[in-house]
């Protein structure tokens, strides 16, 4: 008995180790990020209006922080805004 108990506690070490060598060997995966499609050409990037709707708050001063980008109003957000880095921010 005690035999057996030694064979089978002997078998289970070896095979851990075994799937621990072929987790170690095994490749990662890994996953390259894709690119967005391409705008249409007619569509290009997005601009902001130049002007305000008659319905509209006052345009804000500029923040301190704004470092010199412009407020703008943005219809998609219909709010005055910064737009920095290409990211529109609500002010």
């Amino acid at each position: 008995m005690r035999l057996i108990k030694a064979a089978l506690a002997a078998g289970a070490v070896a095979g851990g180790l075994t799937a621990g060598v072929m987790s170690l060997t095994a490749a990662t995966a890994s996953a390259e990020p894709t690119l967005p499609p391409p705008l249409p050409a007619e569509q290009g990037p997005y601009q902001p209006p130049a002007a305000a709707p008659a319905w509209a708050p006052p345009q804000p001063p500029q923040p301190v922080w704004a470092r010199g980008n412009p407020v703008v109003w943005d219809d998609h957000y219909r709010s005055w805004g910064l737009w920095i880095n290409g990211f529109f921010l609500p002010l």
